[in-house]
Order: structure tokens, then C-alpha cells, then sequence
């Protein structure tokens, strides 16, 4: 049973316009491996095909001063049935935090679904994991969500991880929507990354300087090939240092281990539907 029903208003439809003009058309740079992972914003990572249906979506806080609503920041995070996601839970709490710091209102979120020809959809409910407690590094910063209908055409979703164990020396692909190494928003990327090792619950990656996930990346997915060939979700874009994505890559930075009894049973009691390969 989904539950923590937050309703939304209907007018965050009508803001499709301005969220699929902020994402544009983009092109693709070469489909590297990471994105072909799944025929599709990590910084320095490689452009996927922003027209790509993939199970990626942009997340976006809606936030009024009292007379225009607009949005308030970018998430990412990634479809794990037809109208289920999995994304951050700081992509629902931060936004709460910042706009009371600053006297304006959040009044829902709007999730931009099926790339940049497809369709902005908004949350009617959401949940947060309990045992989050706001910290950065939090191995239980984990959210999922619900959206408005089921997108039309449906998008295939990406089964979890469950056959198989993460460790150092896992090879995993980060999607994100975050900034990218030019600085630019609302791009669909992603960036190949060897797990260095689990502290505190996270897959941790020391990067080289040249790849990392950054601001607007959380929530995305970290994808893992089983040796079956399946596509699937090993962990979730969480933390890094953002203070290096401004002219070179974070060489630190992690992804919830969603190989947790804790996290699994979330999951699943939010979705029982929700797939695990």
C-alpha cells in the first residue's frame, strides 16, 4: 500500500511547458557505454540521446511566492514500475528546508518522464524511509513516489538488484540530470564508475578528477549488468563533494547500497510490484 498520500494541484500540469523548455532537445555526443546501458547529469560524463525513453526521469521542486509558481532546483531519479519511482530523500526534504529559509512555499513536485520529447507529471505521493535523518552520507537517504497516471506510452522500469552483490571493484553506470562539467542543467547523462568500496552503508567511488555525480544528479540511478546481462539498479546517487564540480569532477562521492534488508523492505511495502533481478 503506497502511503504518506501527498495530493497535488492539477496546475502543475500546465507547468510542462516551462519545465520541457528548460530540459530542449539535446544531442548526443556518441552513445557511450554508460547510456547505451539503457538505450539512452554526471559531470564529464557522456550526453545520452535526450529523445531516449529510458526509465531516467528529471524531478523538479515547484515552489510560489504567493503569485508565480516556478521551479526550485532539479533531482533525478528513475522508474522501478509503470508509475513508481525511486529517487533521493533529500530531493523531497532540502527543498522543504531551503524554500521556509526563504519565505516562499513548496507546492509539489513536477517529474519530467520519457526525455525531452515526453511528458511533466506530477507526485501524488511520496514517502520518505524512515530511518533517514538528514545527514549527508545518510545510507538510508532513499525516497519513492507515485505519479499522477502511468505515462502513455508506458516506459519499461528497471528491476532492482538482487542476485548478485556490490562490492570494490563492481563496475557501475551513474544516469543523473545534474550539472554537467560546462555547467549546464537538464541534460541526461552518464559516466561509468568502478566501486572503491562500501563505508557506512554507500558505495563510495575515489574518482580521478574526471567524472563524478554532482548537483542534481541525486536520486539518479547506479546501474548494474548482471552477469545475466539484466540491467538493473544497484544503488541511488546520493552524496559527493559538490565544491569539485564547479571546474573539475568530485574524487569523492557515493550511492546508496540499496542491498539492505532495511531498504528492501521499503521498497517493497511502497510497491509490492516493484521487480528484483
Amino acid at each position: 500500500m503506497k502511503h504518506l498520500k501527498r495530493p497535488l494541484s492539477l496546475l502543475l500540469i500546465l507547468l510542462s511547458v516551462v519545465f520541457l523548455q528548460a530540459c530542449g532537445g539535446g544531442s548526443s555526443s556518441g552513445q557511450a557505454s554508460g547510456c547505451s546501458l539503457l538505450n539512452a547529469r554526471i559531470f564529464g560524463g557522456d550526453i545520452c540521446d535526450q529523445t531516449s525513453r529510458s526509465p531516467v526521469v528529471a524531478i523538479a521542486p515547484m515552489a510560489s511566492d504567493g503569485e508565480v509558481v516556478f521551479r526550485f532546483g532539479t533531482c533525478s531519479g528513475a522508474l522501478v514500475t509503470v508509475d513508481d519511482l525511486i529517487t533521493s530523500a533529500h530531493c523531497f526534504i532540502d527543498p522543504l528546508i531551503r524554500a521556509d529559509s526563504e519565505g516562499i512555499e513548496i507546492v509539489g513536485f513536477a517529474v519530467l518522464v520519457g526525455g525531452a520529447n515526453g511528458q511533466v507529471l506530477p507526485i501524488v505521493n511520496a514517502a520518505i524511509h524512515p530511518f533517514y535523518n538528514g545527514q549527508v552520507g545518510s545510507r538510508y537517504d532513499i525516497a519513492m513516489a507515485t505519479l499522477l497516471q502511468v505515462p502513455s506510452p508506458p516506459i519499461g522500469p528497471l528491476p532492482l538488484l538482487a542476485s548478485e552483490l556490490t562490492g570494490p571493484g563492481s563496475d557501475i553506470t551513474a544516469f543523473g540530470y545534474g550539472t554537467n562539467d560546462q555547467q549546464v542543467d537538464d541534460l541526461l547523462k552518464a559516466a561509468d564508475f568502478t566501486i572503491s568500496g562500501i563505508e557506512d552503508g554507500n558505495l563510495v567511488v575515489l574518482g580521478d578528477g574526471s567524472n563524478s555525480i554532482c548537483g542534481g544528479d541525486s536520486g539518479g540511478p547506479a546501474v548494474y549488468l548482471t552477469s545475466e546481462g539484466i540491467a538493473t539498479i544497484a544503488g541511488v546517487n546520493s552524496f559527493g563533494d559538490l565544491s569539485g564540480c564547479v571546474n573539475t569532477a568530485s574524487r569523492f562521492f557515493g550511492f546508496v547500497d540499496l542491498q539492505d534488508t532495511f531498504i528492501f523492505d521499503f521498497i517493497f511495502s511502497y510497491a509490492p510490484d516493484v521487480a528484483a533481478r
